[in-house]
């Protein structure tokens, strides 16, 4: 799919978690993108233009383009925080190869914080279709509390009957009972067998990804059983 130029708008801005918002516009009828792609996003506001790229975490069967994102204080994030409903924005999609592939049935995704967006957008997708895939998403956060998505992801196992979450705190409340700290080659092992056997896709900031990837081929996970995807731009 050949990436379009078009204009949209934003029709609605929903608190997810901690800092974090959903920014959901309308979609065209032309797009066509695959679960996990990501898009550019430019905007006016006053006398300046604005840009920036985002996974959508929304899925190709919804009927919306929607991005997640942190609203912190780069001058980007500010502006797009004080944008209106109906306001006009272009955008090009779609971008990218964070995509399931079809080799493998067996799916191991490995994010932390917004990195969840290209993996919830892939999910959604799965649900609303007829899956049989065999799927477990490690999840990694400081708590309950800055976890995206959390209801939601609850609401995917019960819909996908071979998808196991697993959260994994690095901050949690204290009656937390599941794995605390960080998303290890140890855990992975306690969970899974076979890692060999598995495709792993990978999303969140370089630094994490290139550390987990470390821990994926000290396992004699094969690289092109390894599909990553990195989240720039945390400001």
């Amino acid at each position: 799919m050949a990436p379009v130029k078009f204009s949209t708008r934003l029709v609605q801005k929903i608190p997810r978690a901690d800092d974090v918002a959903s920014f959901r516009f309308e979609k065209p009828g032309e797009l066509e993108f695959q679960a996990g792609q990501w898009a550019s996003v430019e905007f006016d506001l006053g006398d300046e233009t604005f840009g920036h790229h985002f996974t959508l975490s929304s899925a190709p069967t919804e009927p919306f383009l929607e991005f997640t994102t942190h609203v912190r204080r780069s001058d980007f994030k500010q502006a797009l925080d004080r944008l209106e409903e109906g306001h006009e924005v272009r955008m090009q999609a779609p971008f990218g190869q964070f995509v399931l592939r079809a080799e493998k049935p067996e799916v191991v995704f490995l994010t932390g914080g917004i990195g969840i967006t290209p993996v919830r957008s892939i999910l959604r997708t799965l649900a609303d279709g007829s899956s049989e895939r065999r799927i477990v998403l490690f999840y990694g956060n400081r708590s309950s509390e800055t976890a995206v998505f959390l209801d939601e992801l609850k609401q995917l196992e019960d819909r996908l009957p071979h998808l196991r979450v697993v959260h994994v705190f690095s901050r949690p409340e204290e009656d937390w009972q599941g794995p605390r700290g960080h998303i290890t080659g140890e855990l992975l092992a306690e969970e899974l067998s076979d890692l060999a056997g598995w495709s792993w896709y990978i999303s969140g900031p370089p630094s994490m990804v290139e550390q987990l990837r470390s821990v994926l081929r000290e396992r004699a996970v094969p690289d092109d059983s390894i599909v990553t995807e990195d989240f720039l731009g945390y400001e």
